[in-house]
């Protein structure tokens, strides 16, 4: 799907970049933990000159390979728990956007299956959306409503919108509460505020106009 490798794709970049930041930085810090305990070790004894006792070596290499292999071994942790965290998030942002954008798919699907009579014509699929849309803007363009704000013009919309809610409850039903489910699902996942907006905002820009319509009319209503 076009817009999911978007969204990996944005998701990768600012992660890319702290990897390249972070990445140099930490081999700067390891190389100046190698080096500092050899630096201090050679002020330390260089007054007693070069040794050629064997054993002096020997307890010279115990000491590098004490102090340079611990600073390799927490390196090497750290790297590889990042790498683990990193395509942990990949993954589970993977998985998000799998289910995602096939709840969308369902969605679109569900407006398919939609029909119904409004009047005395039958109307299915989008046709039946806009013929909701057409039917709602009738007491929503009565010039009383304008003059009516707060409490007074809820309960109005609520009025007109609960009759044509319950004349068409099997259509309307499963595809609000199919959109509700799809809203709900970007809200408790795992994802980052912002990118939760981003999703969101994909999931409005597939629905159309007489949808955003209907989507605002029920936000108002008691349901």
């Amino acid at each position: 799907h076009p817009s999911h490798s978007v969204m990996l794709t944005n998701f990768r970049k600012p992660n890319d970049m702290l990897k390249k930041i972070v990445g140099p930085m930490l081999l700067i810090i390891a190389l100046l933990l190698i080096v500092l305990p050899l630096y201090l070790y050679i002020v330390r004894f260089s007054e007693y000159g070069l040794s050629y006792d064997s054993t002096d070596f020997g307890v010279f290499g115990d000491y590098v390979g004490g102090v340079v292999g611990t600073i390799v071994a927490i390196y090497g942790a750290v790297y590889i728990y990042k790498t683990y965290r990193q395509q942990e998030i990949l993954s589970t942002i993977q998985q998000f956007e799998n289910n995602f954008f096939q709840l969308l798919n369902q969605q679109r699907d569900i407006i398919k299956t939609l029909n119904g009579k409004i009047g005395k014509r039958s109307y299915s699929g989008y046709g039946f959306i806009k013929a909701i849309h057409e039917e709602l803007k009738v007491p929503m363009d009565d010039p009383e409503i304008m003059t009516l704000s707060g409490n007074n013009l809820r309960y109005k919309i609520n009025d007109f919108y609960t009759d044509l809610f319950n004349e068409h409850t099997s259509q309307l039903g499963h595809y609000l509460r199919h959109l509700y489910h799809i809203l709900k699902y970007i809200d408790i996942s795992y994802i980052e505020e912002k990118k939760k907006k981003e999703y969101a905002d994909i999931l409005q820009a597939q629905m159309t106009t007489d949808e955003l319509y209907l989507l605002a009319l029920n936000g108002v209503s008691e349901f």
